[in-house]
C-alpha cells in the first residue's frame, strides 16, 4: 500500500496501523508505531519511512482506532485486532459510522468521503456534485430503522433539521446556484448524528 512522497493522512496511518495488526498479530506500541532510531511495523505496511515528526500521528492514529473500537488493548499493551477492525481494513473503513453505511450500501461511504471532500475543496463543482449525499444518508438510514415511533429526542430532532438543511440545499440548485460549503458541512454533520443516534446506537 506504498505512497508516492506526498504527506501521510490520519487514514494512511490508519489503515497501515490495520494491515500490520493483520499481518503481525498482537503487537506492543514500540514495535507497531517505531522510534526515532527504529522504524515500526507501520513504516513496512506503508512501504516508505515515516519522517520523525510524523510519529506522533501514528500515536494519534492508533489512539482512535483503539477508541473506535477497531483494535484492542490487553493489560501489557499489546494492540490487536477486533472483529469490527478487520471489517474495517476488508472495506477500507475507517470508523464505525463508515462500516455502518457500507453494510447498508457501499455507495454511501464513497458519498459521505466526497462530501467532506467538497466542503474542504469548496469547488463550485464539487459543491454541486456533493448536495445530494447527507439527505441520501438520512433517508437511507431512516428506511433501515425498524420503529421510527421509537427514535429519541436528539434523533428526530437531527432528523428534522437533516431534511430542512436538504431542502435549503436542493432550493439553491433549483434555482442555478451552488451550496453553499457551510451548508453542504452543517447537513453531513447533522446526517452523522442522525446515524450514530439509531443505526449506530448498538454498534457492534
Amino acid at each position: 500500500m506504498g505512497r508516492s512522497a506526498a504527506r501521510l493522512t490520519y487514514r494512511d496511518f490508519k489503515l497501515a496501523l490495520l494491515a500490520a495488526l493483520d499481518e503481525q498479530g498482537p503487537t506492543d506500541r514500540a514495535a507497531l508505531v517505531g522510534g526515532r532510531r527504529q522504524a515500526g511495523l507501520v513504516d513496512k505496511a506503508l512501504e516508505r519511512p515515516i519522517p520523525q515528526r510524523d510519529r506522533v500521528r501514528v500515536e494519534e492514529a492508533l489512539d482512535l482506532l483503539l477508541r473506535d473500537g477497531l483494535v484492542s488493548s490487553s493489560p501489557d499493551e499489546r494492540f490487536a485486532l477486533t472483529a469490527q477492525g478487520r471489517e474495517a481494513l476488508a472495506c477500507s473503513c475507517l470508523d464505525p459510522l463508515d462500516i455502518t453505511l457500507h453494510r447498508i450500501d457501499p455507495d454511501l461511504v464513497e458519498r459521505r468521503a466526497r462530501a467532506w471532500a467538497a466542503v474542504a475543496a469548496g469547488t463550485a463543482d464539487s459543491l454541486v456534485a456533493a448536495a445530494s449525499a447527507p439527505g441520501a444518508i438520512v433517508a437511507t438510514c431512516l428506511d433501515h430503522v425498524e420503529d421510527l415511533q421509537h427514535l429519541d429526542e436528539i434523533a428526530e430532532y437531527a432528523a428534522d433539521l437533516a431534511l430542512a438543511l436538504d431542502r435549503r440545499i436542493q432550493t439553491t440548485l433549483e434555482e442555478g446556484g451552488v451550496p453553499a460549503a457551510q451548508d453542504l458541512a452543517d447537513a453531513i454533520r447533522v446526517a452523522e448524528i442522525v446515524v450514530r443516534r439509531t443505526l449506530l446506537r448498538d454498534w457492534q
